[in-house]
């Protein structure tokens, strides 16, 4: 039993190009990648009942992905809902069906009975625009992230 709506093996292995894409355009694309490791993601996010996979397609082809997650509060019994990422082909940003995506990751997540629902943006890619979009959903900016690249 997986979490993936379309049964198709076809979806697997356009996943594992669409996370490589995304890996690529990301602040992460100095660090070397694995692809048998985002497979193994993948498959992971797919078969587990505390995640959501939402491929976003367009005339039939997956064009993007998101990735939620269920996890606890380090310090309550609460759950919360967060996302790992958001990708979709440059090509094809800005669509109706990245704000369909972001719609059926709260449903999922409120289903989930969480007590917050969270969604991030740290990989540089259309930030700005992403953000608004959040807002426009009911998110509220909470905080930042900073890093030091090693």
């Amino acid at each position: 039993m997986t979490n993936l709506e379309i049964d198709d093996p076809i979806y697997i292995e356009r996943g594992v190009s669409l996370l490589t894409s995304f890996h690529s355009e990301s602040a992460y694309s100095k660090i070397p990648l694995s692809e048998l490791k985002l497979k193994n993601f993948l498959l992971k996010h797919i078969e587990s009942e505390l995640s959501i996979v939402i491929f976003i397609v367009k005339d039939g082809e997956p064009i993007g992905l998101m990735i939620g997650v269920i996890s606890w509060y380090f310090f309550s019994e609460e759950k919360l809902a967060e996302d790992l990422l958001l990708y979709v082909i440059k090509e094809n940003r800005g669509a109706i069906s990245v704000l369909r995506a972001v719609k059926k990751y709260i449903s999922w997540a409120r289903e989930q009975d969480v007590a917050e629902i969270s969604i991030a943006t740290s990989v540089r890619i259309r930030e700005d625009k992403i953000g608004k979009l959040y807002e426009r959903l009911g998110f509220e900016k909470v905080g930042e992230i900073y890093k030091i690249t090693c």
